[in-house]
């Protein structure tokens, strides 16, 4: 592994070092207002984005443009020192949030609903990419919007149905058209490939479970083959076909369950629980990642997952804190 990238990390593992702390969510939760939240985000790494955004908006607007503010900050700094493979992987982060707030917005599409405001985690597509596609009418003009802006995600658009009209349906359709796109870019022998293809492997056995939960609960069934994204580490397609099937579900859960890095499953019972512990395996697998890759893309990533995940959990204070939802209530939901 060459030097460059165990300098590269070793400036990672500098920027880790400022996360917030167990003491920090508590006191932040405490807040009574969100003029009091702001006041003690000042004193935070955030400080100088909260400032920034209380200047131009009020409210909500000025937590997430302070979020917002601070993520782009946090990647261009990334970016001034990454080099090399690890290019790649920062690419293929921004790749999956671009899915994430994509998926948003198809979906808002199909529901006839109005789309929800552009989060402050964003990728290659930006706030303005995704208030100009909140817009859109259907997936031939989202797919035209993203060809004229020259994102690679209109070959993806192109190869979905066009005739979806079930919101899970698409979700899955574009999960899976979204792991062929990374095979596909990321062929091709370089360095750190395994570390990178290790990361990804994860994701997809999370997204293979939450997929056969889905199918298992359509009305109308469809065959698994068109849903199963192959890749994972431990889930086959024999085994999300069989979660699939009500009848074979639970002993195959079961079975899935008593592998060490699948534990998790024991406890949770249905789709709520899951989507409710995917975020919490994501980052148990992130601090993994930190400790067990520390010359590979692992440091990267974990980073990348890690403020990710500490954004949504501010974001998520601030709008317990605006509807007045009791703390107690929301600490069950961080992600720390």
């Amino acid at each position: 592994m060459s030097a460059d990238t165990g300098y590269i990390n070793a400036r990672l593992k500098g920027m880790h070092s400022r996360f917030l702390k167990e003491r920090d969510w508590d006191e932040l939760l405490s807040s009574p207002s969100l003029e009091d939240l702001f006041s003690k985000l000042k004193k935070t790494i955030y400080g100088e984005h909260v400032e920034e955004g209380s200047k131009e908006k009020t409210g909500l607007e000025a937590l997430d443009l302070a979020l917002s503010l601070h993520w782009m900050a946090t990647v261009f700094k990334i970016q001034s020192f990454l080099e090399g493979p690890l290019t790649l992987a920062l690419n293929a982060y921004f790749w999956r949030t671009d899915l994430a707030n994509l998926k948003a917005v198809l979906v808002a599409i199909i529901k006839g609903v109005e789309p929800p405001e552009p989060p402050p985690v964003t990728g290659l597509l930006n706030r303005f990419h995704l208030q100009e596609l909140s817009r859109g009418k259907d997936l031939p003009q989202i797919r035209n919007m993203l060809l004229a802006w020259g994102h690679p995600f209109q070959e993806l658009l192109s190869s979905l149905p066009q005739d979806i009209k079930e919101p899970k349906t698409l979700e899955l359709f574009l999960e899976k058209a979204f792991f062929q796109f990374l095979r596909k870019n990321l062929k091709g022998p370089f360095s750190l490939k395994a570390s990178i293809r290790n990361y990804w492997k994860t994701q997809i056995d999370l997204l293979n479970l939450r997929g056969a939960l889905f199918l298992e609960n359509l009305p109308d069934r469809a065959h698994p083959e068109l849903f199963f994204i192959p890749g994972g580490r431990f889930i086959g397609f024999t085994e999300f076909s069989r979660l699939t099937n009500k009848a074979l579900k639970e002993t195959t859960w079961r079975r899935i369950a008593r592998i060490e890095e699948m534990r998790f499953l024991q406890n949770v019972k249905g789709i709520e629980d899951l989507e409710k512990t995917i975020p919490k395996k994501r980052l148990e697998n992130s601090r993994r990642r930190y400790r067990n890759d520390p010359l590979g893309a692992g440091v990267l990533l974990a980073f990348l997952e890690e403020k990710e995940l500490e954004i949504t959990n501010l974001r998520l204070i601030g709008r317990s804190i605006y509807y007045q939802i009791p703390a107690n209530e929301v600490r069950e939901f961080l992600v720390v």
